[in-house]
C-alpha cells in the first residue's frame, strides 16, 4: 500500500518507485477498478440537516434586513401597514358625516 505525505498539499508517494522498475501485469490479468461510495443513513440525515441549517441562516439574514428596514421606517414615522390604515379609515368614516342632507 502506498502512503501519502503532505496531505492537503500536493501528494507525493511515500515509496517512490521509478517507472522502469515497476512490474506490469499481463493484459489478461488487468484489475477492474470501481469507484463506489455508500453513505450511511446517519450521514445522509446529517447532510440533510446541514442543508436545513444553511437555509435557515439565509432566512435569518432576510428577516434581519426586513426588521432593520421596518425599525428605520417606524423611527421616521413613515411605516404604514395597509391593514392598519384600512381599519383606522373604517373607524374614522363612522364619525364623518358623508350624507349631505344630514349636514344641515
Amino acid at each position: 500500500m502506498v502512503g501519502l505525505r503532505e496531505i492537503g498539499g500536493i501528494a507525493e508517494s511515500a515509496n517512490p518507485t521509478p517507472v522502469a522498475e515497476r512490474k506490469s501485469s499481463p493484459p489478461d490479468k488487468v484489475a477492474t477498478v470501481r469507484d463506489d461510495v455508500q453513505l450511511s443513513r446517519d450521514a445522509t440525515e446529517l447532510a440533510a440537516l446541514v442543508g436545513k441549517i444553511r437555509e435557515s441562516e439565509q432566512q435569518d439574514k432576510v428577516h434581519a434586513d426586513r426588521v432593520a428596514g421596518i425599525r428605520t421606517a417606524l423611527e421616521k414615522g413613515t411605516y404604514r401597514l395597509q391593514e392598519v390604515v384600512l381599519k383606522v379609515a373604517a373607524r374614522i368614516t363612522r364619525f364623518i358625516n358623508t350624507d349631505p342632507k344630514q349636514a344641515t
